[in-house]
């Protein structure tokens, strides 16, 4: 995991004006070949197909979101205007766990987990929020962090 998790380190597509970066991590397997690696960055696809779904969100590039091979991290550049910024806030700090998950199966059929081990977003400025299941923040500090870091942007 904490591989991975360095990877968003790596990272680094700037933005145009009015459009942020939201880098996002997947989950670790056990192991490398593993069917949990491409159901982890499936996962993440559907993540955040819902996100600019759910909130009517101009997806300028999505990266290599929906590519063949699962990346460890992918970076999609989003076009977000002030008003979607609480909505962008809440739904993005949700999604980190305190604790990696791994999807579980129940009588065979198998659920997701509507979380990410981390993600980064940058900012046209190039500022980066960083933010990981390891920075041990409540929810609601997370929301904080990402209102005021977009809210500053403009």
């Amino acid at each position: 995991m904490w591989r991975i998790l360095d990877r968003l380190n790596d990272l680094f597509l700037v933005p145009d004006e009015g459009h942020i970066t939201l880098a996002v991590a997947r989950h670790a397997a056990e192991r490398w070949p593993s069917p949990e690696v491409a159901e982890y960055a499936a996962q993440r696809s559907r993540l955040l197909h819902k996100l600019v779904d759910d909130l009517d969100i101009a997806v300028a590039s999505w990266g290599e979101t929906d590519g063949a091979y699962p990346r460890e991290v992918v970076q999609v550049i989003l076009d977000i205007s002030q008003i979607a910024i609480p909505s962008l806030a809440s739904v993005v700090a949700a999604w980190i766990t305190v604790r990696p998950r791994k999807p579980r199966e129940d009588a065979g059929q198998q659920h997701e987990t509507d979380s990410v081990p981390g993600w980064v977003i940058i900012r046209p400025d190039g500022a980066r929020l960083e933010l990981t299941y390891r920075s041990e923040l409540s929810k609601k500090e997370q929301l904080r962090l990402i209102a005021l870091f977009l809210k500053d942007g403009d």
